[in-house]
């Protein structure tokens, strides 16, 4: 039994082709994640330098990834096959598009990133490995907000009208660099001796969550942080009293603010940014941006007018406004890649609901920790598909953490036969 769990426990040594998709995974994430530069979003995208990286690390992403693929032998099961029909669909949707070569080069993208996330989480022949990669994607990303939040206060965006200054608006997205800062937020929990630090790291996110003002962020990151919790808890009784407490809690921030006007009329004021009844009722345009993409649909229905090029093949909205993308996960995808497309994203969504459906039976799998991030992070993956588009993007760090989830499940069986081993 000691021999086994040690055959099981430490990290794989000496596999130079591991190491480079490790270093290779850390240099996708910063190319296609943090702030570099700006350009107007109705240019047509030319090669320069960061494209060019862009472009390399993900080749050599893909081929480091295809190697450890092929050392690990594995078989393609629900969540790998249902990814590779999504991937397809994104080249294939270059076929009845005005930018053949914008779309290819988008999917290219997508392609070696998902390839080496595949290749990597393949070779894992332990949980820590699986956990090696996770916090890869944990340590990076935290660094790259920090950075892009720090750039943001130091060059703000400029007040558009009437609008207060988002963080992150100068950079890379105010929604996009909450989320994040949400997403990094509850995966700094974790097994680790550095807690101090780590509570340093959480105050830093909670502050880059509010100074974005962004509501589907704070949303998700209420919610993730709902579910983090409840299931932690391990027995009814503390789940019920967890329940009750929420309950509560809500119930007298409700009391509070209709005693005190102006506590509330403070929050609302937050949660406005500067914007009117009417914008609101719309969701900030998203209404007539999904009547826009809906009208358009019939025009493609079946491979979508090109990955990644919304901002190019969407017309502008009843009030002239040129939207960068959908503004929701699945109008995205039925837009851009179209139902060829469309139909695997949401199985893939679905394919990531077992961490929540299954939550008990994983972590005894995968290990509490990686169960309960899974978990938090597809939940707040939910709340952001409603109001934006995150998988069926261009390539953000959103999709390998995504897409790690994802085929850590397709090695459920294989875990499982790993742990009675073990035992």
């Amino acid at each position: 039994m000691k021999s086994n769990q040690n055959s099981y426990s430490n990290p794989k040594k000496g596999n130079i082709f591991y190491f480079t998709g490790l270093v290779i995974f850390v240099f996708i994430l910063i190319f296609n994640g943090t702030f570099f530069r700006i350009r107007p979003e109705e240019d047509i995208p030319t090669l320069d330098w960061l494209i060019l990286a862009r472009l390399l690390s993900s080749a050599i992403g893909f081929l480091v990834g295809l190697v450890l693929l092929i050392k690990a032998n594995p078989r393609i099961k629900f969540g790998s096959a249902v990814l590779i029909f999504f991937l397809l669909s994104t080249i294939i949707s270059a076929i009845n598009t005005p930018y053949p070569t914008i779309v290819i080069g988008y999917a290219l993208l997508l392609f070696g990133a998902s390839v080496l996330v595949f290749g990597l989480v393949q070779s894992a022949s332990n949980i820590n490995q699986l956990k090696e990669i996770e916090w890869i994607w944990f340590i990076t990303v935290a660094i790259c907000v920090i950075k892009d939040a720090l750039t943001s206060v130091i060059h703000p965006a400029p007040e558009i009208g009437g609008e207060v200054v988002r963080l992150g608006m100068s950079t890379t997205h105010a929604n996009q660099i909450s989320l994040l800062a949400g997403l990094v937020f509850w995966l700094s929990f974790r097994e680790t001796k550095a807690k101090v630090i780590f509570w340093f790291l959480r105050i830093a996110m909670f502050f880059i969550i509010l100074g974005a003002i962004s509501r589907v962020g704070i949303t998700a990151f209420l919610l993730g942080g709902i579910t983090y919790y409840f299931l932690r808890l391990k027995n009814f009784n503390q789940k019920a009293v967890y329940t009750l407490t929420l309950l509560s809690g809500i119930i007298t921030f409700l009391l509070a603010t209709s005693l005190y006007p102006q506590l509330g009329e403070k929050i609302i004021l937050y949660a406005k940014r500067g914007q009117t009844q009417a914008e609101l009722a719309h969701f900030t345009g998203r209404t007539d941006i999904w009547k826009q993409v809906l009208s358009q649909v019939s025009e493609s229905p079946l491979i979508g007018h090109g990955y990644g090029i919304t901002r190019f093949t969407l017309k502008p909205t009843s009030w002239n406004y040129q939207p960068p993308h959908a503004h929701n996960e699945f109008l995205e995808a039925l837009f851009c890649t179209g139902i060829v497309g469309l139909i695997p994203l949401v199985l893939l969504y679905l394919y990531n609901l077992k961490w929540l459906g299954y939550f008990y039976q994983l972590k005894n799998i995968f290990s509490s920790e990686l169960a309960l991030h899974a978990s938090a992070v597809m939940v707040m993956f939910l709340v952001s598909t409603f109001f934006e588009a995150r998988i069926s993007v261009r390539l953000l760090p959103f999709q390998p953490l995504f897409f790690f989830y994802l085929l850590l499940l397709d090695r459920e069986k294989e875990f499982t036969i790993l742990k009675v081993k073990e035992r």
